[in-house]
């Protein structure tokens, strides 16, 4: 038997976007409240 790495890590593209998108989202916010 053998065994991958990816067995171990699968690949999650749909996630890390997510994730990306709502740390950018919250930086996003937290300019807007600087400058208001």
């Amino acid at each position: 038997m053998q065994f991958s790495d990816k067995d171990y890590y699968p690949e999650t593209p749909q996630s890390v976007k997510i994730l990306n998108w709502a740390v950018g989202l919250l930086l996003f916010i937290d300019l807007l409240w600087m400058i208001l």
